[in-house]
């Protein structure tokens, strides 16, 4: 994502504009979990639920970071602080979404969380604090990731591992 430019501002404006549809579908979505009978209740909190608070949360960290670009640029390091650390709360809410849909042949399902990157979304927001708080810090130089993370541990975790496909 390249914020630069007025970019922040415009990320912020279309996360902000995002997040009621989300918090929307999540409530319907949760009204809903009655409809679904018990024995399918654990796969539809671990299908549906978490997925939408994935991507809920998702949506909320990006426009708090983008928002705090935005005010670290304007100079106002408490609000910059204070909306990464509502980014870091919605990682805490996304990990517990995380937690409650792995069950049955789902369990560790995110352990090293390779495909959604919430872990290393929250390394950065931590440099970034930090950054906040002491510009002159040393940070490590940016991460360049081209996916080849989650293909490692995917094939470590399938070890020698196959799939009938007859």
């Amino acid at each position: 994502m390249d914020f630069s430019n007025g970019n922040a501002s415009a990320e912020a404006q279309r996360c902000k504009q995002a997040q009621p549809r989300w918090d929307s579908l999540w409530s319907r979505a949760v009204e809903a979990e009655s409809l679904v009978l018990p024995a399918r209740r654990p796969f539809y909190s671990s299908h549906v639920l978490a997925m939408i608070a994935i991507c809920k949360e998702s949506n909320r960290i990006l426009g708090l970071t983008a928002e705090a670009i935005q005010d670290l640029a304007a100079g106002n390091r408490a609000r910059a602080r204070a909306a990464v650390q509502r980014a870091l709360a919605s990682i805490a809410e996304i990990r517990k979404a995380e937690a409650a849909a792995e069950y049955g042949k789902w369990k560790n399902w995110y352990h090293g969380d390779w495909l959604t990157g919430v872990d290393r979304t929250a390394e950065m927001l931590g440099i970034f604090l930090k950054h906040i708080d002491d510009p002159d810090a040393p940070i490590p130089p940016p991460i360049r990731w081209e996916g080849w993370e989650a293909y490692f541990h995917i094939m470590r975790y399938e070890g020698d591992r196959t799939a009938a496909v007859n």
